[in-house]
């Protein structure tokens, strides 16, 4: 599509990547549309977890441009060249990914091409394997009847198709929860489930074949998560990205037995994870999962579920640390060490404990009686000196 370059924007003095299109595509108007997509997507997405657009346009030439932010960090098919992940480490990454889509998905944007190559990780802030979900070059916009594909064609990469996808049906949310259970399952694994030389095979197996066995190390509550992500029929998937990050969320504190430092057990570095705002008036909320039919999960809307990633519990030690249960938005959500004050009769007392409200006001009133007797006190011994010095 064409070619990525390391360059420096010299009016502030940033790292930053540039991305061209290549000449000879850049006249194909269907390339250049998907290039404005990539675009016009990635410069409304202000997630942490998803690669910043700064700028598009095209040169006086003719060739179109885009500048982004610089990743210092290995994209996931190379890690992945290390070995299959741990599976704590694994939904560490799929909280991220999560989260990145929750906010692509509330405001109409399904990215359609999830894959390792597509997903980087860095160490950002000291915080290792912080994920950037990048390239929506293929994204689709949901504009009602005025869709850029055509129905019936099939684009992506096919080890990491949904059956709909593969089927060339019109796609929806879901299906990038389908590829995010293909990542998953390969994380763990270190290899895809389904893969042949033929794309069409694969396609196939993607809409028949049965997920394979994973290894018996990976705790039971992880193989749940990929294999409800793998559900043929997206009924029976998470419905939302908000919906599967809250149940990743409780797993990763399941594995990490309770961990202090974050919200429900969860480390600091992935408590930070997901920071925006709880309300966007750009960002309808996400289409809920019926309860009952596909799990006790508490639902919200996808900045609310962000929000989750990020509480702690509260400063001192004073109070409980909440349960998972209750984080699913039963609280209000707030930065760190953050207590959100319950509304009053606008009285607010500093007394301390055991101490009377009204002590203060008497301790006040014994001051000024006592520096009105010490002033009269004054006078009357000046007066007195002065008499006494007129005699001699």
């Amino acid at each position: 599509m064409g070619v990525v370059y390391k360059a420096r924007q010299i009016s502030i003095d940033r790292i930053i990547a540039l991305k061209m299109l290549n000449t000879q595509i850049a006249g194909d108007p269907a390339w250049v549309q998907r290039f404005y997509n990539e675009a016009k997507a990635c410069s409304r997405l202000q997630h942490p977890n998803t690669i910043r657009m700064f700028d598009f346009g095209q040169t006086s030439d003719g060739r179109l441009f885009m500048t982004m932010e610089f990743l210092d960090g290995i994209a996931l098919r190379a890690a992945l060249q290390n070995g299959p992940f741990a599976p704590q480490r694994v939904v560490k990454v799929l909280i991220q990914c999560c989260a990145s889509l929750a906010e692509a998905h509330s405001i109409g944007i399904i990215h359609r091409n999830i894959k390792p190559d597509n997903v980087f990780v860095l160490n950002m802030a000291g915080s290792p394997d912080f994920a950037k979900l990048l390239d929506f070059s293929v994204a689709k916009l949901l504009e009602g009847d005025r869709l850029k594909t055509q129905a019936g064609v099939v684009f992506g990469t096919p080890q990491y198709m949904s059956p709909e996808q593969g089927r060339g049906m019109q796609l929806d949310a879901r299906s990038d929860l389908y590829a995010l259970g293909i990542l998953a399952f390969e994380m763990l694994t270190g290899n895809v489930p389904f893969h042949d030389e033929n794309p069409m095979t694969i396609i196939q197996m993607h809409l028949h074949a049965g997920v394979p066995p994973m290894p018996e190390q990976v705790p039971p509550a992880v193989q749940q998560i990929v294999r409800r992500a793998l559900e043929k029929d997206a009924n029976r998937r998470y419905q939302s990205a908000g919906e599967m990050m809250q149940h990743c969320q409780q797993v990763f504190a399941e594995l990490s037995g309770g961990m202090s430092g974050g919200a429900g057990g969860m480390p600091r570095s992935v408590a930070a994870l997901g920071n925006m705002p709880q309300q966007h008036p750009q960002y309808p909320p996400a289409p809920q999962a019926p309860q009952g039919q596909h799990g006790p999960y508490p639902q919200a809307s996808p900045e609310q579920q962000t929000m989750v990633a990020q509480m702690s519990p509260f400063a001192g030690g004073q109070m409980q640390r909440p349960s998972m249960q209750q984080l699913g938005m039963q609280q209000p959500a707030g930065p760190s060490n953050t207590v959100m004050l319950q509304p009053s009769d606008g009285v607010v007392s500093n007394a301390r404990p055991g101490q009377a409200v009204g002590t203060g006001a008497i301790q006040q009133g014994a001051s000024t009686l006592f520096w009105i007797v010490s002033l009269l006190l004054g006078i009357a011994i000046g007066a007195l000196a002065y008499v006494i010095v007129l005699q001699l």
